[in-house]
């Protein structure tokens, strides 16, 4: 993935109004009308930025932009505009001086390249978010950073490892609505690890853990995270020959049906 040649063929054009995507793309993207319109509107604010110099609007235009791509993942444009978004925001954020969005950018691509498996870039891209956290001195930041690097260790089955990186991510939280999410994901991915180790009565009770965590306000977020724990569990119990969880399963789609709703409320 060159950024370089990824920068010049993804990025917006701001001479034209058209979003010039792969038909296919399009077609997906059309077919949900408030992505449409959100990358429509992030391209204008993004140009608009572009023309004025504003490096804070371009840099969080293309976040979000990148956000959005997220969810059209399995369509190999919506990869490669996604890694452009992200590294043309974190190259402004840096130029700009703008430390919350290099910190976004920064997790968009390690969270894209671990999801890939391509987890030497990941691995980079979190040194690079651990050292500009220890910069600043963001204690919360650092935890997010070992709570990224203890997945990737996770996925390369460097299990110890991992159990380390999660264990002082936890450490390192305070009470925050930043920290209460990373300590959910940090429980998450703990989950994950004793569920492959078959430690799975740790890995339940890590879930437990995210979902009490988790219950700090109402929001798709939260939801998405509070759905992902629940599937941990029931991956567990699969795990053990345990298929006692119907409870789990009408409780899921409750919060996807409250997703819906919060979706529709923009929330």
């Amino acid at each position: 993935m060159g950024q370089g040649t990824l920068h010049i063929d993804y990025l917006p054009t701001c001479s034209s109004n058209d979003l010039v995507i792969n038909p296919d793309l399009l077609q997906v993207i059309r077919n949900a009308p408030s992505s449409y319109k959100k990358l429509d509107s992030l391209g204008i604010v993004y140009c608009k930025a572009v023309d004025s110099g504003n490096y804070k609007l371009q840099a969080s235009s293309l976040i979000g932009m990148a956000n959005v791509y997220d969810l059209y993942m399995s369509h190999p444009e919506a990869i490669q505009r996604m890694f452009a978004y992200s590294s043309r925001a974190l190259e402004v954020s840096r130029t700009g001086g703008l430390l919350d969005e290099q910190f976004r950018s920064l997790e968009q691509l390690i969270t894209m390249f671990t999801s890939y498996t391509f987890y030497g870039p990941a691995l980079e891209y979190g040194e690079q978010f651990l050292e500009l956290s220890q910069k600043v001195n963001d204690t919360v930041r650092m935890g997010e950073a070992y709570m990224l690097m203890g997945r990737i260790a996770r996925e390369e089955r460097r299990f110890a490892d991992s159990e380390s990186l999660l264990f002082l991510s936890l450490d390192l939280q305070g009470t925050s609505k930043k920290s209460r999410r990373n300590v959910s994901y940090a429980h998450l991915h703990l989950a994950n690890l004793y569920q492959r180790m078959g430690r799975y009565g740790e890995s339940i009770a890590q879930a437990q853990k995210g979902l009490r965590s988790a219950a700090f306000e109402q929001s798709r977020d939260v939801n998405y995270l509070l759905t992902i724990l629940k599937i941990q569990i029931i991956d567990t119990y699969i795990a053990q020959n345990r298929y006692d969880f119907e409870e789990l399963l009408e409780e899921i789609k409750v919060l996807v049906k409250d997703n819906a709703f919060l979706m529709e409320q923009g929330k």
